[in-house]
């Protein structure tokens, strides 16, 4: 593309995700400070102008004012496409610096940002098109005008309050299985108390981060797992069951105050941070990232997202991954669809990144018609029937076309 034809595009850098937070590299140069009593030389710079210190005439007639951007309901989504390499000298196209102000910055830090400009070998664009999830969005509870800042918010959330994913090898009289029976248990709890879903997700979250940091034998597991569903009922219930009824569903196996003492270890030791993200922080974003609109696909994604709860091998991955990969599994199963560009653009993740919880994910469905779990059977008899479905989903992006980069290039700022 040369020079006259360039055009100013906004532009985001997908980069994969990980396990720790990487800090933002500052991209600012230092400014030079001017010497003491030393006096400029150039001429003063013209109002709305060129600025640079060369500048002696403007030409007002070239400033016209800018055409608003009229809102769109598709977001236009330009991919680079690497054509072959023809025989002879390869041509370079000079570099275009891309200004502070049209880079729409990630919750993760990107280490490079790259651009249509950026590689001598790009020669075509692949269009991209992609629904807007929030243009008319009809419900006020959705947020719509803050879905990207509170997008943003949860992906930096979810590193903070994660467990360690094999936290349990430095458990000396723990193993997996126990884990999944108290799961269970706190499962069975919720639905006797009639508990949100979103209680039973923060209790878990409070025990593996409670356990990825404390050595707890056998005996004192359910006390563990009590003192936790305590805590997360006090967060989002309106009424929370009282300390007597925790004590009574133990069987009276623990105490008032132990039950009251393991909380106060547990507060402490999480360090009074319960704002935990969870899988159904993602679930219902995502399910209209598929446009689907068959009322099936979200219940079994709940079911799904329940047995992966279960599952020990599923804390190793990000809430936000294991709610891509529930959401891509339920929609191939109840209709053969697969990835897409709209899922990949909402999720933030690549079809390879998706694909190892994906494998996870049908392995604990096949595990759960094996060994059922009378609780999620219970709590989801509409579709704990739906047998697991083998292979991988179709991969319908467009993400290899010929790529040499993960930059995005968005043409319209309405998302």
């Amino acid at each position: 593309m040369s020079d006259s034809q360039s055009m100013e595009v906004s532009v985001v850098t997908r980069e994969p995700l990980s396990t720790q937070l990487s800090e933002p590299m500052d991209t600012t140069a230092p400014l030079q400070a001017k010497l003491f009593g030393q006096t400029s030389t150039t001429a003063p710079r013209a109002a709305l102008g060129n600025i640079t210190n060369n500048v002696k005439t403007t030409n007002r007639e070239a400033l016209k004012p800018l055409k608003a951007v009229q809102p769109t309901s598709r977001v236009q989504v330009y991919k680079d496409v690497e054509s072959r390499p023809t025989v002879g000298p390869k041509e370079t196209t000079p570099s275009v610096p891309v200004s502070k102000e049209s880079v729409h910055e990630s919750p993760m830090a990107p280490s490079e940002i790259s651009s249509i400009h950026s590689s001598p070998r790009t020669s075509r664009r692949c269009q991209i098109v992609i629904p807007n999830l929030d243009e008319k969005a009809s419900n006020s509870s959705m947020c719509a005008e803050y879905a990207q800042e509170i997008d943003a918010h949860l992906r930096e959330a979810e590193l903070r309050t994660r467990p360690k994913p094999y936290y349990m090898r430095k458990q000396q009289d723990l193993d997996a299985r126990m884990r999944s029976i108290l799961v269970d248990w706190l499962m069975e709890v919720a639905l006797e108390y009639k508990m949100v879903d979103e209680t039973v997700y923060l209790a878990v979250n409070f025990m593996d981060r409670f356990l990825s940091q404390m050595a707890v034998l056998r005996g004192k597991l359910q006390l563990v797992g009590t003192a936790a569903m305590l805590i997360s009922s006090k967060f989002e219930e309106i009424y929370a069951p009282e300390v007597s009824e925790f004590v009574y569903i133990t069987d009276d196996t623990y105490t008032r105050q132990q039950v009251l003492k393991m909380e106060s270890l547990m507060i402490k030791t999480l360090g009074f941070d319960f704002c935990a993200v969870t899988p159904l922080d993602y679930l219902n974003r995502f399910i209209r990232a598929l446009q689907t609109t068959d009322p099936q696909v979200t219940k079994l994604a709940r079911f799904l997202s329940d047995i992966a709860l279960i599952d020990y091998r599923m804390v190793q991955y990000a809430p936000s991954l294991i709610a891509t990969a529930v959401c891509v599994y339920s929609n191939y199963i109840l209709h053969g669809k697969g990835w897409d560009d709209s899922i990949e653009h909402y999720s933030g993740y690549t079809w390879a990144q998706v694909l190892p919880c994906l494998r996870d994910l049908q392995k604990s469905h096949e595990d759960q018609i094996l060994h059922p779990s009378t609780t999620c059977l219970e709590k989801h008899i509409g579709v704990s029937n739906i047998a697991p479905k083998s292979g991988e989903p179709p991969n319908n992006a467009t993400v290899d076309c010929g790529s040499t980069s993960s930059s995005l290039n968005i043409t319209t700022d309405s998302l």
